[in-house]
């Protein structure tokens, strides 16, 4: 195998051999002023011990002091620790002295762990052996390394320890106990007699102390001072100063979140705003990444820093649950930093990457971090929290690089932190540190430069300027210093001999054919060996019998190859004990014998697998053989494992376990590969239930068994367990188990069992492979990608059959498939095979000869038979000829073909080849052929019915479209029939004709219309050929294209017909005519753009092209020909314009895909109405199979179940049920609602608010699709616009389902679009409809966005700025007013404009300026400049909103509320308020004023949320100097608060009811009664009876009724109990608590709803009388309130709501649905002073209308609307502005024109606005449509948006330009 690991010496390791080699007046001791930097690297796993941890630290204490003896302060101390990973204890530089090194030492703790000595070894170099740790390495000080260890490394140390001998490094190998001395050699360096010591025990460390001081210092004296070269060359070195490539990567999973998302981007504009952004200074890319990549743009996209802020602006949160940041960096390699993209490189500009995240990568990120520091860029990142730091790091050039923000408000200073790093990088200032220490200029020496060809450009041209700078320092010639250089990646190639060039100028000439060469995988050794062969010779110039110094730099950072022997293939899981039998003390034994045993093992998916059960009671599986697919995955996982413990032991279930779950092929078994299984059991005890029997199901099963054994098991028992004797070993200590993995490997990777035969695993596999001189060099692996396909595969006569054909210029049969029998034969015959040779490739006739000559019967297939027939082919170059027609011969005979891609092969062609695209594998080199096999291998080795299924899947997900072809068949075209059915014939031909992908249609139409076969009449391609072939001309005098089309959307496009429209399968209609058509086509084309059908016109002869192109889907879907024999001509242009397919749709149609996930919220909405009760039946059976067919769980489907009929009722929410038989239980179970009228709007409304929210269970903010079906037999009685609008406006998909009476201009309305409409004339054929928009559901589903409507703002505004003046606020004072200031500038202050008022409060407020003071600007600018700050300690900020409410927002002041004027409150505070807010929040909403709150960190933002308008109006920013981040936000809100109705003027002083005559009213008193009010409850009477005591109760006139409530609802008395005043405050005063727990407020109102404000219970709503409830509650209920609410609000009652002790502020709001009707009394004593207030509140006058509407609620709309179209006209709508013409068009037809009804007026922008015509030009529908047809694009650049919406606001919504706002008509745009 090849095996890699990463040499991390910086960004480019330079290795002088033997150090330049020791001086030869060494010093005779390290006494004598000699200095050396010591590491210490010590094992610190399990195995050792905290015992025999503290004899180590006494070791290394001791060891320590010794040195500093002799070497004084002139030796430098460094220490690691390792187990599974390395950790640094200190540096050679963290202290100053030797006492610090000492106590640190002493306070040394044990980790424990593995033993990955190897990984220690390469953590040392990479991490200490650098100037920046500390080494003195480049000043001749002698480097020495001891590292101490008791046991066999569980990773390879060879590697790591040749790179320190190469650089020189002394390393001295200190081994204990069980150490492994030919390891302890392996590491040290020579001689091993003065570098190795092994003792047996941690107490005789202390003897070899003195001896290792005195090889210590002969190291250091034989040294000598020589450097050694581990620090790297400066990468760059470009002429172009401040310029750079600079590329952010954003994270934009959920580790970001869509809140913080703006964070994120505005810390990138914050980046891009400091840089010189141009063509020649700074370039910037940019991508976001979550599960994918997704680049925004490149370096070469934008030149200017305006554009690249702009493309930031306009980004979006994209989401994901995953974040692979591995597979993001790979794409940045790959796709962001070449020259095509922008990239510099080559013009040695710097490259720099910033990664921006908030979470750890769920990819590997060594790949992609590996290829950017190859190419040499310098990598910088930004980590939000902690999670995401460790990935960062490893990623980035240096830790240093990785800036940290706590959390994303801190982000706002990473910009200033970050942005040196970026200069540095642009200034040339931060280089990457890439340079190899130069050499010595002393003496002759033999220099070789051993160049790694894969480092990147940048890189290449460092080492190329280190070579130049050696040259330049050190004597050239042939008796001085004499240079050669070699290039290597797999294979070595020679630049330079020794003795080619002899002058410094012809080597630096020379210097210039060292460029960067092709290459993935890095083969060292090789290289290594190549100059020792080849250039340490006298030939070559080499002096080394001279004893001149050869000396060689290695320089590479990349995987180094090396060749591991064992080719074994086998599944193996190890049963461990975990019992008390082997206990805590033995386990660490038992898991380094298996690591012994997976160490020496090929652990990948296609040779060696491995998985791991532990024991004792109860199996546990601790991972399986797919879990892991490499061998340090599997160590790692090992060195983790715990005991689980347990007394009892019972191995024979376990093994029976093991049987059943581990040898699965679900578990990764390939037991039906015939891949050998093996079962190693590992226990310590006597087992407590039977093993034999187990045993024999084992052997059985062909599963090998072996068993290790030690303790108390009984070893004569599992001998016999074991599959042979011979297979059981046993061992009396379980500290000698890991030796025994030596002697058990050998049976381990060579005994067989019995292998069971699979049924039906007969097959015939193929290979066709490039065999060209082009392959020549690598033609050893494809040999080997061969071997890895059959090794696995049972070759036989009777079971697998191989065959092996080399093609070139013309195939080469190697064998047949019946050549040979056996799979020793088939490998030895393709180990033998020798290349063919030849210029090129023709692929195509190789096909040929494959399915003629290679699958025929006379050479050994047996396709006749039904055997399977595989082909792979193989090429590394493209094909002369074509592949498609031979590809396609191939599957038709049943073949399935893979390709496999290499090198320069061409993608398109191997796709061609392959049986689907899936099938089809590309790789850049030979090399990595190996990552293939296995893959192939999972389909080869199916059985056959598997196979069968996985091909049908794939088939189905293949390309699909719908095509009609709608031809002329008229009198016109009898004699060209024959013509046009040979071109319908060809495209079909080219088309994948079958159920599952292609379906085709034939009408033909003259005068009509006719249907010569639907799209599900023919399944194949021979039967659609055939059809076509028996076609007969229709003949007819017209041609009434116009009818056709209308024809073939309502008759063929249809799901009863074959269409799978629903399942966003393309539709395509091919017109083919040939005179221009006798009816008009106009509409019917519309029609069939509008449902998203794809119009492709194709004219001949005296076909009208205008007509066409009308008709055409776009432009460009237009042929025309002169006449039927050139109909040919077009034929592959139009096939490639049906090359429409899931993938491509979007450039197609401009349609979006909202569906990726199987995620959906699918709510039916129900009729649930008298006139529907005879189609509950139908509604349920449709729902229950929807339900059985949908993917219901938690995480995936959700499903939810309303009734309306004059309200609305929840059957189950989203959340309710979680399964799909709960949900199939709940809909078999549905009742009829019943009631009348049938209110749709209101439902849909309800539905909107109360369905489609989180607390529901609805998904929507995490990007789950929400789907509503409306089902329902009738109009609705109420309008259901706004309802419908507002769904849209939310994104949600609403189906509208009309049966019986249901009206089709109501469902157009609710109906997303016209594709989500039906409309049947009975219920019973809703069942019809089930299985197409079940597959609707399931499959991706297209949408076009919805149009919205914008509310204009009001002219005129009250603003008062609240602003907090208390102590806390002092220093960010002036940031307050800077902020009013800016919001002030950006209003419109004047006299009949805004008004503004300054309030500053801290105990008491202060009015600096009333709203009367100023009409201009300026002058309000003035004041709030010159405010200055009040100060005060207490913040009592309900006191400043109830004074602001009763003395800014007053008439005296300058408010006009009382004109209707929007009061707008904004309150800037920094803390919370010391006093109650919630009374004067309520009263201040109740007056209508709307608050705006920001507040900073320190403010209470709950306390925010409850004063402002809504949630949403509350901000929060860290400080007061970031006010800024939410300033256009907070603008833009203002400016969209509404204009009020004007207030009706009160008569002074209140009310009341017994001071004038009073109406009719019911009057429901709701009482809360639950425990916590108990004390309350004579308070709550009392205000009960004065209420009643003001009422004028008389049958006739005022009714009452009281209910109580707590768990459950109960009424006192009805309406109709008692009529007189005296009775009804009589039975008030004797009412007793009813008590109890908890507090069901939303059920109590649904009681009263049902049960009270009913016609048998005294109510008289259905005469008209106002319906009142006053509820009293004093806590927050248990249970839901909304749904009820909005069921009393449905049928017309008032609700009130009086609030008291612990009641929810947001609750009685929420429930009062006004703030003037919810009222709050801080304790039920206090309830006497709002009384006054509840009762005006609910007094209507006679001959008074009842209260006026609030703002929030729908008013009479007037009769029409004024339109105004903003059309974008720049250069970039060129080829698209016809279709906005078209668009516009479809609308104005839509409207009913007309100067009382709607106006429309269209304006073109680009760099400036103009107007084609205002609102009052025209008044008639045709003189606008003919102006829009008329209409020529404007052109121009840039697109200035926002000065275009400006333009509009001030030139084309006013009066004098047809505008009538002012009159109350909707103000509509379309952008």
């Amino acid at each position: 195998m090849r095996r890699h690991r990463l040499l991390p010496l910086c960004a480019l390791l330079g290795i002088l051999f033997a150090g330049l080699l020791p001086r030869l007046d060494a010093q005779d001791d390290c006494a004598q002023g000699l200095a050396a930097d010591i590491y210490f690297l010590v094992d610190s796993s399990w195995s050792i011990g905290k015992e025999n941890f503290e004899h180590v630290r006494h070791f290394l204490y001791s060891l320590t002091q010794a040195l500093h003896q002799v070497g004084g302060d002139r030796f430098k101390f460094a220490l690691v620790t390792y187990n599974y990973k390395p950790e640094t204890e200190f540096q050679l530089n963290s202290y100053s002295t030797t006492q610090g090194v000492l106590s640190h030492i002493k306070a040394m703790s044990y980790r424990g762990g593995g033993t990955r000595t190897g990984l220690g070894l390469d953590f040392l170099i990479r991490t200490h052996l650098t100037t920046a740790a500390g080494s003195r390495a480049v000043e001749g000080v002698a480097q020495v390394v001891v590292v101490l260890t008791d046991g066999r490394s569980q990773d390879d140390v060879a590697m790591p320890a040749q790179v320190l001998r190469f650089a020189g490094v002394e390393v001295f190998a200190v081994g204990v106990q069980d150490a492994v001395d030919s390891e302890l050699r392996e590491m040290a360096s020579h001689p091993h007699n003065t570098h190795v010591f092994n003792v047996h025990s941690f107490l005789t460390l202390r003897d070899i102390i003195q001896d290792l001081v005195v090889g210590l210092c002969g190291a250091v004296a034989r040294s000598g001072g020589a450097p050694v070269a581990n620090e790297a060359p400066v990468a760059g070195g470009g002429t172009a100063q401040d310029s750079a490539d600079l590329v952010l990567l954003i994270d934009g999973s959920e580790n970001v979140g869509p809140e913080n998302f703006p964070f994120v981007r505005d810390l990138v504009m914050r980046i891009i705003q400091h840089l010189e952004v141009g063509r020649d200074t700074v370039r910037v890319a940019l991508a976001l990444y979550n599960a994918n990549p997704e680049i925004k743009f490149y370096l070469n996209t934008y030149e200017s820093k305006s554009s690249v802020l702009e493309a930031v602006k306009s980004l979006t949160y994209s989401g994901g649950d995953e974040s692979n940041l591995g597979a993001a960096l790979e794409e940045v390699a790959e796709n962001l930093l070449s020259q095509t993209a922008g990239g510099r490189a080559e013009e040695g500009v710097p490259q720099m990457l910033v990664v921006i995240s908030a979470g750890p990568s769920t990819d590997d990120t060594g790949v992609g971090d590996r290829i950017l520091k190859r190419a040499g860029v310098i990598t910088s990142a930004v980590a939000i929290g902690d999670s995401a730091t460790a990935d960062l790091e490893a990623v980035a050039t240096d830790k240093s690089f990785v800036l940290s923000a706590p959390h994303f408000r801190g982000l706002a200073s990473m910009g200033d932190q970050l942005l040196p790093y970026i200069l540095g990088v642009a200034q040339r200032t931060i280089i990457v540190q890439t340079e190899v220490t130069e050499a010595l200029t002393a003496g002759k020496r033999d220099v070789i430069f051993l160049i790694d060809n894969t480092m990147g450009t940048n890189v290449i041209n460092a080492v190329r300027g280190f070579i130049k700078r050696f040259v330049d320092s050190v004597p050239i010639g042939p008796d001085e210093v004499q240079v050669g250089a070699v290039q290597f990646s797999n294979v070595p190639q020679l630049a330079m001999n020794l003795n080619t060039y002899r002058t410094k100028d012809e080597i630096v000439s020379g210097l210039a054919q060292i460029t960067q060469k092709q290459g993935q995988t890095v083969n060292a050794g090789a290289a290594l060996d190549f100059v020792r062969l080849n250039m340490l010779r006298r030939e070559q110039g080499s002096r080394i019998e001279q004893g001149i110094p050869q000396i060689i730099m290695l320089m590479t950072v990349v995987e180094v190859t090396t060749v591991q022997t064992q080719k074994v293939i086998r599944d193996i899981v190890f049963l461990v004990d975990g019992s008390n039998y082997i206990g805590s003390t033995n386990f660490p034994y038992v898991r380094d014998f298996i690591i012994n045993v997976v160490n020496q093992l090929d652990v990948r998916p296609d040779r060696v697998q491995i998985g791991l059960m532990q024991f004792a009671e109860s199996p546990r599986i601790e991972f399986y053989l797919n879990t892991f697919r490499s061998r340090q995955e599997v160590v790692d996982r090992i060195s983790q494992l715990r005991l689980t413990g347990g007394s009892v032991l019972n191995t024979g279930a376990a093994m029976d376990y093991a049987l059943n779950n581990m040898f699965q092929p679900s578990a990764g078994s390939r037991k039906r590969q015939g891949v050998q299984q093996v079962l190693v059991l590992i226990t310590g005890g006597p087992s407590q239930d039977s093993l034999k029997t187990v045993a024999d199901k084992l052997a059985l099963a062909s599963i090998l068994t072996f068993t290790v054994s030690s303790g108390q098991a009984d070893s004569e028992l599992l001998s016999s367990v074991a599959f042979v004797p011979d297979l059981a070993h046993h061992e009396t200590r379980f500290s000698e188990l890991p030796a025994i993995a030596e002697v058990i490997m050998p049976k381990l990777i060579t005994v067989v069992g019995d292998t069971e035969t699979v049924e039906g695993a007969e097959r015939d596999v193929a290979f066709l492979i490039d065999g060209t001189d082009n392959v020549r060099a690598d033609f050893g692996y494809i040999q080997d990608f061969i071997i890895k396909i059959i090794e696995p595969l049972d070759i036989g006569t009777d079971k697998v059959r191989i065959s092996v054909v080399q093609h070139s210029e013309r195939p080469t049969p190697s064998f047949y498939l019946n050549t040979y029998q056996t799979k020793d034969e088939v490998i030895r015959a393709v180990n033998g095979m020798s290349l063919t040779g030849g210029r090129s490739l023709n692929t195509g006739s190789a096909l040929r000869f494959m399915k003629d000559t290679i699958l025929s019967e006379r050479h050994g297939s047996r396709a006749a038979q039904g055997v399977p027939q595989f082909l792979i082919v193989l090429a590394g170059g493209r094909s002369k000829d074509s592949v498609k027609e031979s590809a396609g011969a191939l599957k038709t005979e049943g073949v399935v073909p893979f390709g496999v891609g290499v090198k320069d092969a061409d993608p398109k062609q191997i796709e061609a080849i392959s049986h689907n695209p899936s099938f089809a594998f590309n790789v850049k080199e030979f090399s990595e052929l190996s990552t293939i096999p296995q893959k192939l291998n999972n389909y080869v080795s199916l059985p056959k019915e598997e196979l069968t299924v996985v091909l049908q899947q794939v088939q189905s997900n293949a390309v699909k479209r719908d095509i009609v072809f709608l031809l002329d068949g008229s009198d016109n075209t009898r004699d060209g029939f024959p013509k046009i059915k040979l071109f319908v014939k060809s495209i079909v031909e080219s088309l994948s004709i079958s159920e599952s992908q292609d379906r085709v249609s034939v009408v033909q139409f003259a005068d009509n219309p006719e249907v010569n076969f639907d799209l599900y009449s023919h399944k194949a391609k021979n039967e659609i050929i055939n059809a076509i072939d028996n076609l007969r001309h229709k003949g007819g005098r017209h041609l009434n294209i116009g009818k056709a089309l209308q024809y073939v959307r309502h008759s063929v496009f249809t799901s009863s017909t074959g269409s799978r429209r629903l399942e966003g399968v393309p539709q395509i209609l091919i017109l083919l005519s040939t005179k221009p058509s006798t009816d008009n086509v106009k509409s019917s084309a519309f029609a069939l753009k509008e449902h998203d059908i794809v119009s492709v016109g194709v004219g001949v002869g005296e076909a009208k092209l205008s007509e066409l192109e009308m008709i055409a889907f776009k432009s460009g879907f237009t042929y025309k020909v002169t006449d039927f024999s050139q109909l040919p001509s077009i034929q592959s242009q139009l096939v490639s314009t049906l090359n429409i397919n899931k993938d491509t749709e979007e450039t197609m149609t401009g349609i979006s895909d909202l569906v990726g996930s199987k995620k959906r919220d699918i709510v039916f909405l129900l009729d649930g109405s008298d006139d529907s009760r005879n189609g509950l039946p139908a509604i349920r059976e449709f729902i229950r199979r929807m339900a059985e067919e949908l993917d219901i769980d938690e995480d995936r489907v959700r499903v939810a179940v309303i009734q309306y009929s004059d309200d609305t009722t929840v059957y189950f929410n989203l959340k309710t049920h979680r399964s799909k038989k709960a949900i199939v239980y709940a809909v078999r179970s549905l009742r009829h609602k019943g009631g009348r009228p049938r209110n749709t709007g209101a439902a849909l409304q309800f539905v909107r608010h109360h369905v489609f929210t989180a607390s529901s269970g609805n998904r929507r903010l995490e990007g789950v699709p929400q789907i509503l079906f409306l089902l329902t037999g009738g109009k609705s009685n109420d309008d259901v616009s706004e309802a419908a609008l507002s769904l849209k406006q939310m994104g949600v998909l609403s189906f509208a389902i009309g049966m019986k009476n249901a009206k089709q201009e109501e469902l157009q309305t609710i109906a997303f679009s016209n594709r989500f409409l039906f409309n049947l004339p009975v219920f019973g054929e809703l069942l019809s409809i089930q299985p197409e928009i079940t597959a609707f559901v399931q499959a991706p589903i297209q949408t076009e966005p919805p149009t919205v409507v914008v509310e204009l703002e009001s002219p005129q505004r009250d603003i008062v700025f609240l602003l907090d003046g208390s102590d806390d606020t002092q220093s960010g004072f002036s940031a307050i007013k800077d902020f009013v200031r800016r919001v002030v500038d950006a209003l419109n202050v004047g006299e009949n404009k805004d008004h503004v008022s300054v309030v500053q409060y801290s105990r008491d407020p202060q009015t600096h300026f009333s709203l009367n003071s100023y009409t201009e600007k300026q002058d309000v600018l003035a004041a709030v400049g010159q405010l200055n700050h009040k100060g005060g300690r207490q913040r009592n900020t309900g006191a400043a909103l109830d004074y602001v409410r009763s003395n800014t927002f007053a008439e005296s002041s300058g408010s006009r509320q009382q004109e209707g004027v929007p009061q707008i409150l904004i309150l800037l505070s920094g803390g919370r308020s010391q006093d109650d807010v919630a009374s004067a929040t309520l009263a201040l909403k109740r007056d209508k004023v709307v608050p705006f709150c920001v507040g900073t960190r320190d403010a209470d933002i709950l306390e925010h949320q409850m004063i402002a308008h809504n949630p949403s109006y509350a901000f929060s920013v860290p400080r007061f100097d970031d006010f800024g981040s939410i300033y256009q936000q907070l603008v833009s809100f203002v400016k969209r608060v509404p204009r009020q109705q004007p207030r009706l003027k009160l008569q002074s002083g209140l009310v009341s009811a017994d001071q004038t005559e009073s109406i009719q009213r019911d009057v429901v008193f709701l009482m809360d009664s639950s425990d916590e009010m108990q004390n309350d409850f004579q308070a709550v009477i009392g205000f009960v009876e004065r209420m009643v005591a003001k009422l004028d109760v008389e049958e006739n006139k005022d009714r009452v009724s009281v209910v109580q409530y707590s768990r459950e609802p109960s009424a006192e008395f009805f309406l109709n109990t008692y009529k007189t005043q005296q009775n009804v405050a009589g039975n008030v005063g004797i009412l007793r608590h009813k008590g109890g727990r908890p507090l069901n407020t939303g059920a109590a109102l649904q009681y009263v709803k049902d049960n009270v404000f009913t016609a048998s219970s005294g109510s008289r709503r259905q005469q008209g009388v106002p319906q009142i409830l006053v509820l009293l509650t004093g806590g927050r209920s248990s249970d839901d309130v909304r749904n009820a609410v909005e069921n009393l609000k449905g049928i017309g009652v008032m609700v009130y709501v009086v609030g008291t002790k612990n009641a929810d502020h947001l609750e009685i709001q929420s429930i009062s649905q006004e703030a003037s009707r919810a009222f709050f009394a801080a304790d039920s004593s206090d309830l006497a002073d709002i009384e006054q207030q509840v009762l005006s509140a609910i007094a209507i006058k006679r001959g008074e209308t009842p209260a006026i509407k609030p703002v929030s609620h729908v008013e009479r709309k007037p009769a029409g609307k004024d339109v105004v179209f903003l059309l974008d006209g720049s250069e970039d709508t060129r080829s698209a502005f016809r279709a906005m013409q078209d668009f516009v068009q479809r609308v104005v037809e839509t409207l009913s024109v007309d100067d009382n009804k709607d106006r429309v007026s269209v304006v073109q922008y680009s760099r400036d606005p103009a107007v084609q015509f205002y609102l009052n030009t025209y008044t008639t529908k045709g003189e606008i449509l003919d102006t829009v047809r008329g209409l020529s694009h404007k052109g121009g650049r840039p697109l200035n948006t926002g000065a275009a919406l400006q333009y509009l606001r001030d030139n084309v919504f006013t009066a004098s330009a047809g505008s009538r706002r002012q009159e109350g008509v909707p103000q509509v745009w379309y952008c």
